[in-house]
Order: C-alpha cells, then sequence, then structure tokens
C-alpha cells in the first residue's frame, strides 16, 4: 500500500501552476519508494488562504502548438469558493463528514439493505449557451450533440462504454458499474413541457466567457433551475481568461456539520460546466457535424466533471504520491497523465503488489480515449454523496423527468440528413414497459 495524506488545497494548486511538462509528466517530479499504510493528514486546507490566485493563469496541456488545454478547473474553483463563502465546511471536514458516510453505506451494501441492481436515475437539464447563432451552429450545438452526450455518460457510469475492453487486466477487476444514470428533464420548473427534453437554450448575447466570475456570478445565478429537482449542466464558449478550459464542477457538500451550514451561494451555482468542442461524444457522431475537437471529443470531459460534482477527486489527489485521492482502489501517481501512457509508474515502489498510473480512469487527465473505467473504491464514495449530500440525494426523487421519461435512460441515437440537406433523428429511451422514443423535429436539431 502507498501512504498518502491530504495536503492543503494552497500546496496543491502549486503543482498546477506548475509549466506544461512539468505538470503533465511524471519524470519531471520526484519518485518515492517504500511507502507504508496509507494516512489522511486532517488539516483545514484553507486557514493559510488569505487572497485566491487567479485560477486560469496557471499554463494548460499543449493540444497543438502555440496552444494550452487546461483540462479542468474543479480544484481551484473549490478554492475561490471558499475564499468568497468561508463558513463553508473545509475539505478536511467534508472527508471526515463522507469517510463515516462511506462505512455505513458500505455496512448496509454488505447486509444486502439496498436491492442489489437499484440505479439512481438523476433528471438533468442542459443550458445550452449561445450568443444568438442558428442552432447547430457554434455553441449553439444541436440537440443530438446535447444527447450523444447524455448517452456516453450514461455508458461510462454504467460501465457499458464499449471501449471497456481496454482496461488492463491488472485494473479490470476493480472496475465498476457506478448504478447512476442521468434522464433528461421533461418540464421546466413550472411545469411546462419542454420542446426538446434535457435542453434550455439560453442567449448570453457575449460571443465568449471570459471570466470565472462571470459564469459563477452572472451566467449561473441568471440560469440555474432548482438543484434539488435538476442536475444543472452548462456548455458554453470560453475565451479571454479562460480560453483553452474544458471544464470545471462544484463539488458536493457535507450536511449535518455543527455550525458549518452551506450556503445560498452554493444553490445558485451547483453543477458542472463544459467548453461546447467537448460536450458530446464523437464516436455517436458518423456524419461529422457535431462541433467537437479532439482529442477531447469523446464525452470524457463530461464524465470527469461529473465524478468530481459526485465527490471524486483527481486521481493523484493534487499532489504527488504521498497525496490522497481518498479512494482506496485507486493507484497513487505523482501527477496528471496526458495521452495515453500505458507504461506510466510514476510512484513505483519496486515492491511486491507495485501498481502503474491508473492511466485509464476518467478522474485522470489522459486523452478522451484512453479513458474507460471507474473503480468500485469510487463508486462507493458517489454513493455515499448520492445518500447524503444536499442537492444530491433529493434528485433521485425528483418528477421533472416526468412519469413518461423517469425510468429512462437514452441507449441510442440516430439521424439522417435527406437530399436537401434536412437533418432529423430519434433517441431511443429504454428501461419502460413498453419503450418508449422521443422523435426529435428537424427543427430541434439544427
Amino acid at each position: 500500500m502507498k501512504k498518502r495524506i491530504l495536503l492543503p488545497l494552497a500546496l496543491l494548486l502549486g503543482f498546477s501552476h506548475l509549466p506544461a511538462q512539468q505538470k503533465i509528466l511524471a519524470s519531471g517530479l520526484p519518485s518515492h519508494s517504500g511507502h507504508p499504510a496509507r494516512q489522511h493528514q486532517q488539516n483545514n486546507p484553507f486557514q493559510q488562504v488569505t487572497k485566491s490566485p487567479d485560477p486560469l493563469q496557471h499554463q494548460g496541456m499543449s493540444l497543438a502548438a502555440g496552444q494550452e488545454i487546461i483540462r479542468c478547473y474543479t480544484v481551484e474553483n473549490e478554492l475561490a469558493r471558499r475564499r468568497e463563502n468561508p463558513q463553508l465546511p473545509t475539505d478536511a471536514d467534508f472527508e471526515r463528514w463522507i469517510e463515516d458516510k462511506i462505512v455505513a453505506h458500505k455496512q448496509k451494501q454488505s447486509s444486502a439493505s439496498r436491492q442489489a441492481g437499484t440505479v439512481y436515475r438523476i433528471p438533468v437539464i442542459v443550458h445550452v449557451v449561445h450568443n444568438g447563432e442558428p442552432i447547430g451552429t457554434g455553441p449553439n450545438i444541436m440537440a443530438a450533440q446535447v444527447y450523444s452526450q447524455i448517452e456516453s455518460l450514461n455508458e461510462d457510469l454504467r460501465r457499458q462504454n464499449a471501449d471497456r475492453v481496454n482496461t488492463r487486466a491488472i485494473f479490470a477487476p476493480m472496475a465498476a458499474d457506478m448504478e447512476l444514470e442521468f434522464v433528461p428533464a421533461t418540464v421546466d420548473p413550472d411545469g411546462n413541457q419542454l420542446a426538446e427534453p434535457g435542453i434550455r437554450r439560453y442567449h448570453g448575447k457575449r460571443a465568449s466567457w471570459d471570466l470565472r466570475d462571470d459564469v459563477e456570478k452572472i451566467l449561473k445565478p441568471a440560469t440555474i433551475w432548482d438543484p434539488t429537482r435538476y442536475s444543472n449542466m452548462w456548455s458554453a464558449s470560453f475565451g479571454g481568461n479562460m480560453a483553452g478550459l474544458l471544464g470545471y464542477a462544484q463539488f458536493p457538500e457535507s450536511s449535518g456539520l455543527n455550525g458549518m451550514p452551506t450556503t445560498p451561494q452554493s444553490a445558485l451555482t451547483d453543477g458542472t460546466v463544459m467548453v461546447y468542442t467537448s460536450f458530446g461524444c464523437s464516436t455517436k457522431d458518423p456524419g461529422g457535424i457535431f462541433s467537437l475537437r479532439a482529442p477531447y471529443n469523446q464525452g470524457r470531459t463530461t464524465t470527469h466533471e461529473v465524478g468530481h460534482w459526485l465527490g471524486l477527486r483527481h486521481i493523484w489527489g493534487d499532489g504527488g504520491c504521498l497525496v490522497d485521492d481518498f479512494v482506496a482502489d485507486t493507484p497513487a501517481a505523482a501527477a496528471s497523465n496526458s495521452g495515453c501512457n500505458l507504461t506510466a509508474n510514476s510512484c513505483n515502489s519496486n515492491q511486491a503488489g507495485d501498481l502503474p498510473d491508473m492511466v485509464e480512469n476518467y478522474m485522470d487527465y489522459s486523452n478522451d480515449g484512453c479513458m474507460n473505467a471507474f473503480t468500485a473504491g469510487q463508486k462507493a464514495r458517489t454513493q455515499a454523496v448520492m445518500l447524503n449530500s444536499p442537492r444530491r440525494r433529493e434528485l433521485p426523487a425528483s418528477t421533472v423527468a416526468g412519469a413518461t421519461y423517469h425510468d429512462a435512460g437514452i441507449t441510442k441515437i440516430s439521424f439522417s440528413k435527406d437530399c436537401d440537406g434536412n437533418i432529423s433523428g430519434t433517441a431511443l429511451l429504454t428501461n419502460l414497459p413498453p419503450r418508449e422514443h422521443l422523435h426529435l423535429p428537424p427543427s430541434r436539431l439544427m
């Protein structure tokens, strides 16, 4: 076993601000050997933070010459949130709280008090943020692209993704069905039927969103739907200081901590945010008409950010070999991985049982085509969050997906273009007796 501790988030940001070469290559970081049993350092990771650095000034990972990609901004966003809301529970408080919940959940599971195969179904609304472009142009992405993302996300969560066969044999026994699915909402908060289930189009009146504060303090509060009834996702165009960012999420919060209530601000910003060129799945786009950009074009940015929204940390713990992601069955790593380096072993202890970096885990920074698995330990953590965390535990009981679609999941999307260029498509919703089809008219696809 490899020893890990929880570092103050202010220290963790030091890793985020490393140049790209140092940030993503294990060879640029010190290795450790002979790790004893892991420990958790229970400290307040924000107690020495008095000013938040601009989290988007650091260098990201190179996508192409002259272009930098910031894979994820969740850690930095959490630091900024706690600076703005000092009354929020600390990172260490959350870990103490969730650890007890995970233990209780595992005990219930072992006693078979929860029926095997029960799946949490979460109603989702995708806010497609645009600047007045026609549907299917730029950030005003077509409905088929949105549905391809929901379908891909559900496949990843349920371990039904076609590339699950690529999980290496050493990690295959750890891979898990998360027993979570996202279902498109069918009604708005006032009970009106949505013309495009799961989609709300919003004219943001700007070509791009350039600052974190603009998203957190303007866009989200103006558009969010009740986060106890809907999981909110935003697809948008980023520019300026946010140029190159793929996405970020708001981490869940604890409840029942004396003197540490949740805040109204948290409810106004809860959800996940993704750049529109990474929101969707290219493997479900045989016509090549989606607005997606390789190598982050298979929907794994959303899978990664939903993992954060469900309480998962980066697999390397946002530090190094001694830093914990609080999941026992994920191997230690010195830093994030990019590309798909299956030989990476950045915390090689030279001991029996040592594991390489799990680059195929959705919570690493590997290319979309490399990611293919969550672990059983990650599942236990997310299930504990779904049972206990505010604005997560209420969602499975929400009725905004409607009687027709509440027990449904998108399992197939197909569309075609006729000789006049008109596009039509169908999203297949299953788990209904009998099966129902949601037909998407051409006017809603483009």
